[in-house]
């Protein structure tokens, strides 16, 4: 019977100090976010501006990725920013039209698959502004602000389960 409670105690110390390792490092990959609302927000004057006819579009889940006859790369307004159903119509609906973008020079690597972009900031057509780089870093700092509690909640948890981890480590130590 003792040997059984042991090894029932050596799998709840495993399983709880496996679940503390999981939300510290959950927490960890938030905190930046958490911690800083204009994360991942870049000044106006790091931005890049290119003007040309849209040759592609695609609406997705993750945002509105597009391309221009005067550059190579392929940009990327993400979902975060908000507004994608109104700057896809309005991007499908531009025809000839002249479509200027501000970008983040700095292109960014997809984490499902090779595909390499360029975020998108402000976004006109024919000299009307579509989304602003206003309504942009509005739509990324309310996504930022979901990190807070995302960083709380994780770190919360991972407490909990380090508290019942030594609790548990405590008990083992009391059979020997």
């Amino acid at each position: 019977m003792r040997r059984s409670s042991t090894s029932l105690l050596d799998w709840e110390i495993f399983q709880r100090g496996l679940l503390a390792l999981l939300f510290i490092f959950l927490a960890a990959v938030t905190s930046e976010s958490a911690l800083d609302q204009d994360s991942g927000i870049p000044d106006r004057a790091q931005l890049r501006s290119v003007s040309g006819e849209v040759i592609k579009v695609t609406h997705g889940k993750y945002g509105v990725r597009f391309k221009l006859s005067s550059h190579a790369g392929t940009f990327n307004y993400p979902s975060v920013a908000r507004g994608n159903g109104l700057l896809a119509d309005a991007l499908h609906a531009s025809g000839n039209k002249r479509v200027t973008v501000l970008f983040d020079p700095v292109p960014k690597r997809s984490r499902f698959t090779d595909d390499e972009f360029h975020i998108v900031w402000e976004v006109s057509i024919a000299g009307r502004v579509v989304r602003s780089v206003g309504d942009t870093q509005s739509g990324w700092r309310a996504n930022n602000s979901w990190a807070l509690w995302i960083f709380f909640a994780c770190a919360a948890v991972a407490v909990y389960n380090v508290g019942r981890t030594y609790r548990a480590y405590v008990r083992r130590r009391e059979f020997f």
